[in-house]
């Protein structure tokens, strides 16, 4: 799944969660890609729907410990995690996992968290 913000709300995102930005062509200029949250910040000035953030996300559901969610990365390795936390889901994954942030939600599809990695996770 791709989640995409434009305008003002994806430079907050991004400042949040540490990412650069793009923007759509216009008649002045080109698509560019990795701009820093100051660039997007003067694009948006003048046309904030120029400006957007697009990150491909899987979605993993938090379950009680008594139950196992399991997860199949873009390589084809599973990860069985338990977990009622989004830090104990992160702790589960490997020193080396480098797949897709995992957006955690509960079992009310409400989000709870993010992980990029075993060391990099957010809970709401």
């Amino acid at each position: 799944m791709k989640t995409t913000l434009t305008g003002h709300r994806a430079i907050e995102y991004a400042a949040r969660h540490g990412l650069t930005l793009s923007k759509h062509t216009d008649p002045t200029e080109e698509a560019r890609t990795g701009l820093s949250i100051k660039e997007a910040r003067e694009v948006a000035a003048q046309d904030p729907g120029l400006i957007y953030v697009a990150e491909d996300e899987e979605v993993i559901t938090v379950t009680t410990p008594a139950r196992h969610t399991s997860y199949r990365d873009t390589d084809g390795t599973e990860y069985d995690l338990t977990g009622d936390s989004v830090e104990a889901l992160a702790a589960q994954l490997p020193e080396d996992y480098t797949g897709a942030r995992l957006t955690v939600r509960d079992e009310r599809d409400q989000v709870r968290g993010w992980i990029r990695s075993r060391t990099d996770w957010r809970a709401q």
